[in-house]
Order: structure tokens, then C-alpha cells, then sequence
């Protein structure tokens, strides 16, 4: 096999999983979200532009995009320091601004959904929380 089929082969096969079904349904960001007990910092990596192989073009010819990765530091109650622990790649973007703004919505959510969290969170295990004060 010629190295330039393998490449698209590959390209094809990495694609399609990183992809999934939920590509085309807007992502599904909701069900996406790292856990927030013990979360301590997260946030959204934009690396580009990257050149991929356009599948719907019969000549496979590649174009380039940007990708779209979201990621969350956890601290464990038993370890000293947080450990990265949860990355998603999210998408591939034709435009930068896309992307940027895929981050914006990711990070907004984030803080939504810590401010919604009884007793705020703030990256803070259940176990460690004081809650006495608290009815």
C-alpha cells in the first residue's frame, strides 16, 4: 500500500472516531461536561490550522481546519496536586472564530453549571465541604 493511501486511510479511520455520530447533532456539549465534584480548573484548547482530509470531495483533497479541545483538572481527596483527568475533543472547525466561540459556550457552561451546584462547589470534594451553617 502506497504511503499516501495510508495516510488517508488513517485520517479516515482517526475521523471517524474522534468524530462519532454526535458530530453532526451540534456535539451534545450538555451531556459532555466533566464532573464537577473536585473540579478544580478547566478550560478549551484551539490548535490549527490542521490539515485534514475532506472525505466529501471525490479527489480527497485536504483542507484546513481547526480543532476544538475541552479539558477539566481534578483534585482527588487523597492526592496533593490535581491531575488533568478529562479531555474531549470536541470538534473540527473551518473557521478559527467558530472554535473560539465553541470555547466561550463550553466555558460559560462550566460556570453555569458550578454556580448551580449546591453549596458552590469551588473545587472542593464532598467530603472536604463544611457544611454547618448550612440548613
Amino acid at each position: 500500500m502506497r504511503k499516501r493511501n495510508l495516510a488517508t486511510a488513517t485520517a479516515l479511520v482517526a475521523a471517524s472516531l474522534c468524530m462519532g455520530p454526535w458530530a453532526e447533532a451540534g456535539g451534545g456539549l450538555d451531556k459532555k461536561l466533566p464532573s464537577l465534584d473536585g473540579l478544580v480548573r478547566y478550560g478549551c484548547a484551539v490548535k490549527g490550522p490542521i490539515l485534514q482530509v475532506d472525505h466529501r470531495d471525490p479527489a480527497g483533497r485536504v483542507r484546513p481546519v481547526w480543532s476544538v479541545t475541552f479539558w477539566a483538572e481534578h483534585k482527588s481527596l487523597f492526592a496533593a496536586k490535581p491531575s488533568k483527568d478529562w479531555k474531549l475533543l470536541y470538534a473540527f472547525r473551518k473557521k478559527r472564530s467558530k472554535s473560539l466561540s465553541d470555547c466561550d459556550r463550553f466555558m460559560e457552561r462550566i460556570k453555569k453549571a458550578r454556580q448551580e451546584q449546591p453549596f458552590g462547589g469551588g473545587g472542593q470534594l464532598a467530603a472536604q465541604r463544611d457544611l454547618r451553617g448550612v440548613n
